[in-house]
């Protein structure tokens, strides 16, 4: 790592059968593993992640706890939005997962896999 001042060994995906043929390269690659996560830790508190994301979510007026799940920031698309609309910028059209999926896989084979979706797949009260 340049900032950590390390060397790091890369393991490559294709390489990791290989490790684990024996035990002794099966600890080897445990313990690559384990040096890795405590690169990333290192990192993590060289870089001050923690204070920075607490900063970035007050500015942005989001709940810290919701940040640090992960769970998608709404209140940032909007103000970028804003942001975007008052620079006269054009923001294209938010597309539905039903759009993404039919551009996806093409437009006919999208059209036959959603056409039976519509359909209600219980009709209760019936006897």
């Amino acid at each position: 790592s340049t900032q950590l001042h390390t060397v790091r060994k890369e393991i490559e995906q294709v390489d990791v059968p290989h490790w684990c043929r024996t035990g002794e390269h099966f600890v080897e690659l445990a313990k690559h593993t384990l040096n890795d996560a405590q690169l990333v830790m290192k990192l993590m508190f060289k870089l001050q992640i923690l204070p920075l994301t607490k900063q970035l979510t007050n500015i942005s007026g989001n709940l810290w706890s919701r940040t640090m799940k992960g769970n998608r920031a709404e209140r940032n698309e909007y103000l970028l939005l804003h942001e975007f609309h008052q620079l006269k910028f054009l923001v294209p059209e938010k597309r539905s997962a039903k759009q993404r999926n039919e551009e996806l896989l093409g437009g006919e084979e999208a059209a036959g896999v959603t056409a039976g979706s519509g359909k209600a797949k219980y009709s209760g009260g019936l006897v």
